[in-house]
C-alpha cells in the first residue's frame, strides 16, 4: 500500500489545502479529487473512508447518522473513541481486502499500524468531532486541544461574537478571514438570499465579508467571549402568505417588538432564534411555509423535540432569555431550566409591550455605558 508523501497535517484546514493542491493520494497512488463531497452520514466531507456516523456507537449506542451522547444525555461534540476505532477497523478490513480507493496512510504510519482517524484524512468527518486523547466516556474537548490560532484570528473571532449576527468587522483583513474560513470558523452570512448555500471563497469573503459559523461561536467562547447568549422569541399569528425565511415570516406588531428587544439584548453578541409552534427552534435564515397552529394545539411541537434541537445545536449550556408568553416559556424551560422570562406574569399584551420597551431602553443604556 502506498503512503502519503509526507506526515499528517496539523489540522483539518491544512489537509483540505493539501487535497485541493493535488498533493494527496489514495491507496493506489491516484491523486485524490480536489472537489469536496458532502458525507452521507455527517456534516463533514466524504473522503472514501468509513465515517464513524455510519456505524452504531459501541459506547453510547447512538445509531447511524446520529451524534454520540454524553453520559448526561446531552449531545457530545466529538465521536466516542470506540466508535472511531470501529470505523478504523472497518477501513482496515477494506484495505486488507484489496480496496484501493481509501486515502493512503500518512508517511509516519508503517504497514500493520492500525489506521487512526486522528492521524489520517478521516479527521475530515467533523461534526465538531475531531478525536482527542480523552476517555471514551467523557468526549468533551478541552480548550488546550483546539487547533492553535494567531492573536489576530482570536481578536477577529471575539469581534464577531460582539455582533448580534456574528458578522466580522470590516477592519478584519482578508488573510485572516480566509484562514478562519479554512478552519471552519467563518462563512458567508446565510441570512442573505444571495449568499445562502454559496461556496466560501477568497473572492466572496473579499466582497461580502465573513460571519461566524456555529463552530466559530464555540471557538469565540473558548477564546474568552463569555457565555453564549441566546434570545428566543415566540412566533406570531400574523404571517406572510408565502415561503420566506423565518426571520421575515411573522409580521405582527407584538412579534416585532419582541425582535427589537432581542436585538437590544444582543448588542454585545449572541444569537437570536424563533420558537415556532410548528417547527420548534428556528434559525432566522431557515425558510418555512406559513402555518396555522399555536403552542398546545394538536400537532404542535413538544418540549422533547425542542430539547433535541437544542442538543443538536450544542447550545444547552447557553445563557437564555425567552421573550414570549407563558406557553412558549413552558415549552422552552425543559431545554434551559435557568432561562430568564421577563414577560412572565404580565397581565396582558399591553403590559408585555411596556416591559419590552423597558428592556430595549435599559439594554441600550447599558451598552452606551460600556463604550
Amino acid at each position: 500500500m502506498r503512503h502519503q508523501p509526507f506526515g499528517p497535517p496539523p489540522d483539518i484546514a491544512t489537509s483540505r489545502a493539501w487535497r485541493v493542491a493535488g498533493l494527496l493520494v489514495d491507496a493506489a497512488g491516484r491523486t485524490l479529487p480536489a472537489a469536496r463531497r458532502p458525507c452521507a452520514f455527517c456534516d463533514g466531507d466524504d473522503l472514501g473512508d468509513t465515517c464513524p456516523a455510519a456505524l452504531t456507537c459501541p459506547t453510547c449506542h447512538a445509531g447511524p447518522r446520529t451524534r454520540c451522547q454524553r453520559p448526561s444525555g446531552h449531545t457530545a461534540d466529538q465521536w466516542h473513541r470506540a466508535r472511531v476505532r470501529a470505523a478504523d477497523t472497518e477501513d482496515q478490513r477494506r484495505e486488507d481486502g484489496g480496496e484501493t480507493n481509501l486515502p493512503a496512510r500518512w508517511a509516519d504510519l508503517q504497514p500493520g499500524t492500525k489506521r487512526s482517524r486522528g492521524k489520517t484524512m478521516t479527521t475530515e468527518h467533523h461534526h465538531a468531532n475531531t478525536v482527542t486523547e480523552t476517555a471514551s466516556t467523557a468526549p468533551d474537548r478541552p480548550r488546550s486541544s483546539l487547533p492553535r490560532i494567531t492573536t489576530a484570528q482570536s481578536h477577529a473571532l471575539l469581534a464577531g461574537a460582539r455582533d448580534p449576527l456574528g458578522l466580522l468587522p470590516q477592519a478584519v483583513n482578508l488573510r485572516t478571514l480566509v484562514s478562519l474560513a479554512k478552519a471552519g470558523y467563518v462563512g458567508l452570512d446565510q441570512r442573505r438570499d444571495i449568499l445562502r448555500g454559496r461556496e466560501v471563497t477568497r473572492d466572496a469573503l473579499d466582497i461580502w465579508g465573513g460571519a461566524l459559523t456555529e463552530a466559530g461561536w464555540v471557538r469565540a467562547r473558548a477564546e474568552g467571549a463569555g457565555p453564549y447568549r441566546i434570545v428566543v422569541v415566540g412566533c406570531g399569528k400574523s404571517k406572510q402568505d408565502r415561503r420566506v425565511p423565518a426571520g421575515a415570516m411573522y409580521v405582527g406588531p407584538f412579534h416585532g417588538s419582541c425582535r427589537e428587544a432581542a436585538k437590544a439584548l444582543l448588542l454585545d453578541g449572541g444569537r437570536q432564534y424563533i420558537l415556532s409552534a410548528a417547527h420548534g427552534l428556528l434559525d432566522l435564515s431557515t425558510e418555512i411555509d406559513p402555518y396555522d397552529i399555536t403552542v398546545g394545539d394538536p400537532g404542535s411541537v413538544s418540549a422533547e423535540l425542542v430539547q433535541a434541537q437544542v442538543r443538536e445545536r450544542g447550545i444547552e449550556s447557553a445563557e437564555v432569555t425567552v421573550l414570549a408568553g407563558g406557553k412558549y416559556v413552558q415549552l422552552a424551560r425543559p431545554s434551559w431550566p435557568g432561562l430568564q422570562a421577563p414577560l412572565a406574569g404580565a397581565a396582558g399584551i399591553g403590559e408585555m409591550k411596556q416591559r419590552l420597551s423597558q428592556i430595549r431602553l435599559a439594554a441600550r443604556a447599558d451598552a452606551e455605558r460600556q463604550r
